[in-house]
């Protein structure tokens, strides 16, 4: 904190973080003196500090220097969910990630048990029975038996298996 006072005189340099009002230096709320451009990127949210401030990633964003960064020493990029925590969707499911955030799908064979794009927390994925809802495709004398994932088909009792059909 720098500011000079010559007896009833005013304030003359505050120094970067500063500004005079009367006889004294009050600080300056960079986040807020500075819009509608704030000092830190979309991605980040902005403190104020005594004479300075600092910028911190928002969820689904990571550092590229330290958790406490200005403008001039780091900035925010997307933090790839799927590649930190491998499991993040649980099982049967992909994990996509987007801006900022993530999705969970099921994989071919699976449903959701809530909607079509999910986290861990809203949703999972469960075996789909092919053969119950009838898009399994097996042809005559062939039995649908479900599967994990999918079905198989298998002859029915009295046929037996010859040259991939059963007779």
């Amino acid at each position: 904190l720098h500011f000079t006072l010559l007896g009833n005189q005013e304030a003359r340099d505050c120094g970067l973080g500063f500004i005079v009002k009367g006889k004294q230096c009050d600080d300056i709320d960079e986040c807020k003196e500075l819009e509608p451009t704030p000092p830190c990127q979309s991605t980040a949210t902005c403190y104020n500090t005594y004479g300075s401030f600092y910028c911190q990633c928002q969820p689904g964003f990571i550092s590229t220097t330290t958790v406490d960064f200005t403008p001039l020493t780091g900035k925010c990029k997307d933090l790839n969910e799927c590649q930190e925590k491998p499991q993040v969707c649980g099982s049967n499911s992909a994990c996509l990630n987007t801006f900022g955030s993530f999705k969970c799908q099921c994989q071919p064979g699976f449903r959701s048990t809530t909607t079509v794009n999910f986290t861990a927390l809203t949703g999972d994925c469960k075996d789909m029975d092919e053969c119950k809802e009838q898009t399994a495709d097996c042809p005559n004398n062939l039995s649908c038996v479900n599967t994990p994932g999918s079905y198989t088909c298998i002859c029915q009792s009295g046929y037996k298996l010859t040259e991939s059909r059963c007779e």
